[in-house]
Parts: C-alpha cells; sequence; structure tokens
C-alpha cells in the first residue's frame, strides 16, 4: 500500500531509498520499494541532506520523507529551507505512530551566557500503552560527566525543567538522556553556544553605581556608562539591547536627546528601564 501510494504520486519511477531506523530489517511497507544499495541516516535532517545531495545541480529531483513524525533532531528549517534554495520540493506521506516508549519530543533551550546556568524545558511524551507511574529519570551529561538529573518523571506525558552549570566554553555539546532504570529509552544531543554578552548603557548622574550596578549583573553583560549631558557624544542608540536611566529627571535631558532615545525605544527594539528621576522624560510625546 505504502509503495502504491508512493507510485500514485511519482509515476514508475524507482527511487533511492535512505533509511533512519535502527532497525536490522525492512519495516512493513517498505519491501516493494528499491533497496538496493540503501543507504542510512542517523537523523531526518541528515537523510534529507544526503537526498539533496543524491540529485546533481541543475537538475530536476525531488524528496518524498516517509515519517511517524517522531523526530529525534531539531534542525528541520534549516534542512528545509536548504532544499527549497535549490528548488526541490519535498513530499511528506505520514505513517501512523507505533511509539513503544517514552521520548524526548522537543527540548526548548534558554539562551546560555557568561555565568549563567544552562536551562530547558524537556517535553516527553510517554508509550502508547504506558501506565500511570512516575518511574522515569532525566540525565544531562557532557562528555560522559552527569552534569544534572531530574527524578521521578510521569511515564505517559510530562514537561520537564533542567537545569546545570556549564563549563565557559564558546560551544558546549550535551548529552540529554531519558532513562528507565538503567536503560536510555530516548536521547538526543545538543548544541549550545555562548551567547555575546548583552550591551547596556548606563545614564546616571552617579556614575560611581557603575561598579554595583555590573557586580549585580553579572559577567553576562556589558555596561556603557554616561552621564545625561554626554548622552550626545553616543553616535547609535540602536547598539545596546537595553538604555537604563537611573536617577535622570527631564529637565537633566535636553530635548532632542529624549526624542532620540523614545525613538530607538518605539522603533529600533531598544529597552528602557527608568528609575529613580523625578519626572519621566517627555511631558508631551
Amino acid at each position: 500500500m505504502l509503495f502504491e501510494h508512493w507510485q500514485q504520486q511519482h509515476g514508475a519511477l524507482s527511487p533511492e531509498v535512505i533509511m533512519v531506523t535502527h532497525r536490522s530489517v525492512m519495516p512493513e511497507g517498505f519491501t516493494e520499494f528499491n533497496t538496493q544499495g540503501v543507504q542510512h541516516a542517523d537523523t531526518i535532517s541528515d537523510a534529507m541532506q544526503q537526498a539533496a545531495a543524491l540529485i546533481p545541480n541543475n537538475a530536476s529531483g525531488e524528496v518524498t520523507l516517509i515519517s511517524d513524525g517522531m523526530a529525534t533532531d531539531q534542525h528541520w528549517q534549516t534542512t528545509v529551507a536548504h532544499l527549497a534554495a535549490r528548488g526541490i520540493p519535498l513530499s511528506v506521506l505520514a505513517l501512523p505512530a507505533q511509539q513503544t516508549h517514552a521520548v524526548i519530543a522537543d527540548v526548548a533551550v534558554q539562551p546560555w551566557y557568561h555565568g549563567q546556568q544552562f536551562q530547558a524545558e524537556v517535553n516527553i511524551l510517554g508509550a502508547d500503552n504506558a501506565k500511570s507511574g512516575n518511574e522515569l529519570r532525566l540525565v544531562l551529561r557532557q562528555q560522559g560527566r552527569e552534569l544534572a538529573r531530574v527524578e521521578g518523571i510521569n511515564n505517559q506525558q510530562a514537561l520537564v525543567s533542567i537545569k546545570a552549570a556549564l563549563p565557559d566554553n564558546e560551544i558546549n555539546t550535551l548529552e540529554l538522556a531519558l532513562m528507565d532504570g538503567a536503560t536510555i529509552v530516548s536521547q538526543k544531543t545538543l548544541t549550545l553556544g555562548r551567547q555575546a554578552p548583552l550591551s547596556l548603557l548606563y545614564v546616571s548622574t552617579h556614575p560611581e553605581q557603575l561598579n554595583a550596578l555590573a557586580t549585580l549583573l553579572g559577567s553576562g553583560f556589558t555596561i556603557t556608562s554616561v552621564t545625561p549631558t554626554a548622552l550626545h557624544d553616543v553616535a547609535d542608540l540602536a547598539q545596546f539591547t537595553a538604555v537604563i536611566m537611573d536617577d535622570v529627571a527631564s529637565e537633566q535631558l535636553p530635548l532632542p536627546q529624549q526624542q532620540r532615545l523614545l525613538t530607538a525605544v518605539n522603533e529600533q527594539g531598544v529597552g528602557l528601564l527608568y528609575a529613580g528621576a523625578r519626572m519621566l522624560l517627555l511631558k508631551k510625546i
């Protein structure tokens, strides 16, 4: 049936087959495909990249993805964009999902800055026939060394938060494993890049407060300090993630500088924290 469905869309062509599976035998429904010299890939994204490589430049061809939707990688957008850029159509034939064990369905990783902890929200889907219980655990490792774990995860479905301190590397490769007893039932590899420090502009009549602010914020920020009268020397406010106005009354800031600041906030996406002053910038906006 699967082969007939494919032929209805593509005619009598004989497709190349790239398998993403740990099974030693061909899954049911694939035996009618031409599996001579079948290739293998670790993830669906890798398989689609291999498929694109089989199509010569400036030649026609297309890629068909036959999947139950249980992907184990996070690179779909990049891979699909690569196919689209080459003008290679991507078709999808959906298979019914047969989930026999719990899986890590998705990982949402927070941006990571120097001096901050790694943090991720992990969506775990249980097996179709799983009984209610709290027998799973989630383990975060780096090069075999355990960084963090979460115990007592529900067998059926759970959203789990996991945190850990990371080495101060520009790039960290992490292994996230879902375990049932001593068995790894699902795992993902995460590659995490250290984000550049957020750039802040500190405007204050008390520049001696800068050291205290820097200590409070930590090493994930770089801070430029100016007095209100020197704000005009800052050529481009849009280079900063946010501006902190500390105890600056409106009469201390010339009207053109107030307008520059409002333009940066309203039109250029610059954040603004305004604290301690008697009057907030323009009386009329």
